[in-house]
């Protein structure tokens, strides 16, 4: 273990060998000269040591005389589920980091009560053909308008927006439950 110095000349800190204690060296900055300290002995406690608990005795633990008071439920015992055995196939899928599923995955898919999350998703996703169906049906119908020339309306595109806002309102439909018969 080391010695801690403090050099009075200029306030360095140094760490000193256990071999160099009671004997005199010079500061490496400034090059007065240090006594270096002898540390107590490990096992002797000092005079103003506040914090030396190790030799307290313990507090006397209190007894109840009475037996008034309700008694305490008893503790539960720790919760330590048991895994199932592990089948060959999924012991071999688990040795390459895949996780086997559970029994009940996807099982909302059946169901007809899907997640919130996915009525949700149902809704953004019809909300985002909607809105691309009016832009790729309005692009034909705008240039038409803005030709002069009397050229017809370019009808490939009317139809694929058209397309994409029905399937986005059905989409919302189905998310929000009006669409199942």
């Amino acid at each position: 273990m080391a010695i801690p110095v403090t050099c009075e000349g200029c306030g360095a800190r140094f760490k000193a060998p256990d071999a160099a204690a009671g004997k005199k060296g010079k500061c490496k900055k400034c090059g007065a000269s240090i006594l270096v300290p002898v540390p107590e002995a490990v096992g002797a406690a000092a005079e103003d040591d506040l914090y030396d608990l190790a030799g307290a005795t313990p507090p006397p633990t209190p007894t109840r005389t009475t037996t008034s008071s309700p008694s305490l439920p008893p503790q539960a015992a720790p919760y330590n589920p048991t895994r199932p055995p592990a089948s060959a196939a999924s012991a071999a899928m688990m040795s390459r980091g895949v996780v086997p599923k559970s029994p009940g995955a996807g099982a909302w898919k059946t169901a007809h009560n899907p997640p919130t999350i996915m009525k949700v998703l149902g809704v953004v996703v019809g909300v985002v053909l909607i809105l691309l169906g009016l832009l790729i049906a309005a692009g034909p119908v705008l240039a038409m308008m803005s030709d002069k020339t009397g050229k017809t309306i370019r009808f490939k595109g009317v139809v694929i927006g058209v397309t994409l806002i029905v399937t986005g309102v059905t989409a919302i439909a189905k998310a929000l439950g009006k669409g199942e018969a």
